[in-house]
């Protein structure tokens, strides 16, 4: 079970290791209170298991998966990388982040993020942006259900 889990040492461990990294990212973010650009997108691949991605209109938000984050650039045409199709490249903050794909709804990004999870990028997370801009996954809930 999840409590049990939880309250394992590799559970605990995995844990606290999320939340380091999530602190470490929002101190970075209002350290520097810098800007947003976009990158590069890598195209889809017609055989990648995300080909099938969704976007969204305006007014409801777009669901990605963010694969890593990083201070230097990483080059993601190699290893791991080769097989990411929709890959968004972003600097925020002097931090390159990596994401894939735009999904209308949480639960087909929940799916790829099990997905990317195991096939190599076992820290993969949901992320949530509106208009553009990076929002809560609480407030992306919320504005879904409008």
């Amino acid at each position: 079970t999840e409590e049990a889990y939880l309250n394992s040492e590799k559970g605990q461990v995995y844990i606290a290791s999320a939340i380091y990294r999530a602190f470490k990212e929002y101190k970075i973010e209002m350290d520097t209170k810098g800007y947003q650009k976009s990158i590069v997108s890598k195209p889809s691949s017609s055989n990648s298991q995300s080909s099938h991605n969704e976007v969204s209109s305006k007014n409801l938000p777009i669901f990605r998966i963010q694969l890593a984050s990083s201070p230097v650039d990483i080059n993601t045409d190699a290893g791991r990388w080769k097989k990411v199709s929709n890959l968004i490249k972003t600097q925020e903050n002097r931090v390159f982040k990596y994401m894939q794909g735009s999904y209308n709804s949480l639960s087909k990004a929940v799916s790829q993020q099990r997905y990317w999870r195991s096939h190599g990028f076992s820290d993969a997370f949901v992320v949530a942006y509106y208009q553009g801009k990076r929002i809560s996954l609480q407030r992306a809930k919320e504005l879904s259900s409008k």
